[in-house]
C-alpha cells in the first residue's frame, strides 16, 4: 500500500499529518470562538488545505527534480556513462511525481474527508453539532491511523505509535487554538 521510496513515504505521512492538524486547529478555533457557520468553517478548511497542497506540490516538484537530477548526474559521473532512458532515470522521474502526489494530493484527500461532515452540514444533511463531532472523530481516527503506519514502518507496537501520534496531533491543535485565541482571534 505504501510507496517503496522512503522519501515519498515520508512526504505522505508528514504532510497528511500536517493537513489533519491544520483542519483540527481551524475546527477548534471556530468552535471555541463561538463561530457557528458551517459554510465559513468549510471554506476556511478547504482554502487552507488547497493552498498547502498546491504550494507543497510545486515546491516538491522543484526540490525533488533538482535532488534526483543531481543524484542521477552523480551516478553518471561515477559510471562514466549517460543514464538516459534507463530504468534508473525512469524510476527517479516516477519518484518525483509520487512525491508530488504524496505532498499535495494525499493530505488534501484525508483533510477533505475530515471536513466532509461539515460539507454535509452546509447542505442541511447533518446538524452542525453532529457534523463537528464527526469531523473531530475522523481527525482522531486519521491521526491514529498515521501512527499505526509509522509503527508498521519501524516494526514496533502500532497501538503505541497510533496513540502517541493521536495525542501529539490533538495537543498541537489545542496549542494552535490557544495561541490564536491569545492573539485576539
Amino acid at each position: 500500500m505504501f510507496p517503496r521510496d522512503e522519501v515519498v513515504r515520508r512526504y505522505l505521512l508528514i504532510n497528511t499529518f500536517e493537513g489533519i492538524v491544520v483542519v483540527f486547529a481551524i475546527i477548534l478555533s471556530f468552535h471555541f470562538l463561538g463561530i457557528r457557520s458551517p459554510a465559513s468553517l468549510l471554506a476556511t478548511s478547504v482554502s487552507a488545505l488547497l493552498s498547502s497542497a498546491l504550494a507543497g506540490t510545486i515546491i516538491v516538484l522543484f526540490v525533488e527534480k533538482a535532488e534526483r537530477t543531481k543524484t542521477l548526474a552523480d551516478y553518471e559521473h561515477a559510471m562514466l556513462r549517460r543514464l538516459n532512458n534507463t530504468w534508473l532515470e525512469k524510476r527517479m522521474k516516477r519518484a518525483i511525481y509520487e512525491a508530488c502526489l504524496a505532498e499535495g494530493v494525499a493530505p488534501m484527500i484525508v483533510g477533505g474527508i475530515c471536513v466532509l461532515p461539515i460539507a454535509l452540514s452546509c447542505l442541511g444533511a447533518l446538524p452542525y453539532d453532529i457534523a463537528l463531532e464527526l469531523s473531530v472523530g475522523e481527525i482522531a481516527a486519521s491521526l491514529f491511523w498515521i501512527g499505526i503506519q509509522l509503527g508498521k514502518v519501524v516494526r514496533r507496537n502500532k497501538v503505541v505509535y497510533g496513540s502517541s501520534l493521536l495525542a501529539v496531533g490533538l495537543a498541537i491543535g489545542f496549542l494552535v487554538y490557544l495561541i490564536t485565541a491569545a492573539l485576539g482571534g
